[in-house]
């Protein structure tokens, strides 16, 4: 499998994903590449992109089926991620792939493996109150 890019011929999903290649990422999942593929860690492709701020790869993972709760060797989901690394980058990325994830139906009453919290938690210690009202909303929290 080429992807169509030629030094990404031995690349996994998740290298990808962690790069930011979005049009590897895209060709990798139209070829049937595991969405939910982890690493030692059970990082999945959507944590990675969201830890990463990669908005448009996870946008890519949501839309082919990627799980959205599932949870890494720390407890962590990907909506965790996202709305904790909102505080962390001068950036609307994480808030992008947290709105994504949370129209997507991804449960923000999950606890992370960061002090139990949720991303409701998070979001509301934080003082994000779009995405608290987004979780409010969709999730009813």
């Amino acid at each position: 499998m080429g992807y169509g890019l030629e030094k990404d011929t031995e690349m996994t999903l998740l290298e990808a994903t962690a790069k930011g290649r979005t049009e590897t990422v895209a060709a990798m999942l139209a070829e049937g590449a595991d969405v939910n593929a982890t690493d030692a860690r059970g990082k999945t492709p959507l944590m990675v992109a969201a830890y990463r701020g990669h908005t448009e790869i996870a946008r890519l993972l949501i839309a082919a089926g990627a799980e959205l709760d599932r949870r890494d060797g720390n407890g962590n989901t990907a909506l965790v991620y996202a709305t904790y690394y909102t505080q962390l980058q001068p950036s609307c990325r994480w808030l992008a792939i947290a709105e994504a994830l949370c129209e997507a139906g991804a449960d923000p009453a999950i606890p992370g493996g960061w002090r139990g919290m949720t991303a409701l938690d998070w979001s509301r210690e934080l003082r994000q109150n779009a995405l608290t009202c987004c979780f409010e909303k969709e999730n009813k929290a």
